[in-house]
C-alpha cells in the first residue's frame, strides 16, 4: 500500500550523514512543503448552499461546509530512490517512481523540487522524465512521453520548484524516471553529495 509523503517527514536528519555513505538519494515532502499544503488545506472549503436562500418565502437557509483534503502518496514504499557508491561515467544507474494525487481538491498543481548537498552535483547529470508504465524497482515496462528536466543536480536545485502540470482527478498517478550519471571528469572523482527529491501539490 502506498505511504503518504508527509510521513516521510523523519527521514529529513538522516540527510546530514548521507555524504559519509557515498552518494544516497531519497524522497520526501519537507516540514516546509507541508507548511504550506497545511495552509490551503484550511483556506479551502466545499460549499453547498440550500435551495431555500433563493425563495422569497421565509426560510432558515443553511450551508453545509467541508474542508476539502490533499493527499500525496508514492510506491516506494519509504525506500530510498538511491544509494549508490563508486559512481563512475561507465555505470549510469535509472530509477523509477510514481505518485498518487487521492485528495478531493481540484483540480490541484503538481510540482517538483530538489535539495542537495556536497560537492558531486556540478559534475553529476541527472534526466527526468515523465512517462507510463514505470514503478518503484523497475523501468522496464516505462515509455517516456516528455523530458522533464535534464542537466546538472546543481543546475536542478537552482531551477527551484519545476511545474509538472495539473491533476484533475481523484486517484491519477504521475510515472516518472530518473536516470544519474557522472561525468567523465578528474575533477568529481572522490566527490560525494546527498539528493534529496520532494514532489508537491497544490490547489490551482
Amino acid at each position: 500500500m502506498p505511504r503518504r509523503l508527509d510521513d516521510l517527514r523523519g527521514n529529513a536528519a538522516a540527510a546530514t550523514g548521507a555524504a559519509s555513505r557515498g552518494v544516497r538519494l531519497t524522497r520526501q515532502t519537507g516540514r516546509s512543503f507541508a507548511a504550506a499544503v497545511s495552509v490551503l488545506l484550511i483556506a479551502t472549503l466545499v460549499v453547498n448552499h440550500s435551495s431555500t436562500a433563493l425563495r422569497g418565502d421565509p426560510a432558515s437557509g443553511t450551508s453545509a461546509l467541508q474542508a476539502g483534503t490533499i493527499e500525496l502518496t508514492d510506491d516506494d514504499e519509504g525506500r530510498s530512490l538511491f544509494d549508490l557508491r563508486d559512481l563512475s561515467p561507465a555505470r549510469p544507474v535509472e530509477q523509477c517512481v510514481s505518485v498518487t494525487y487521492g485528495g478531493t481538491i481540484l483540480p490541484v498543481a503538481l510540482q517538483l523540487r530538489a535539495k542537495s548537498e556536497g560537492t558531486l552535483g556540478e559534475y553529476l547529470d541527472v534526466d527526468i522524465e515523465e512517462g507510463t508504465g514505470g514503478g518503484f524497482g523497475s523501468c522496464a515496462e516505462f515509455e517516456p512521453e516528455r523530458t522533464v528536466y535534464d542537466g546538472t543536480v546543481t543546475g536542478l536545485v537552482d531551477e527551484g520548484w519545476l511545474d509538472l502540470g495539473d491533476l484533475v482527478n481523484t486517484g491519477e498517478s504521475r510515472d516518472f524516471r530518473i536516470a544519474l550519471r557522472v561525468q567523465d571528469r578528474a575533477e568529481a572523482l572522490g566527490q560525494n553529495t546527498s539528493l534529496e527529491f520532494g514532489w508537491e501539490v497544490t490547489p490551482s
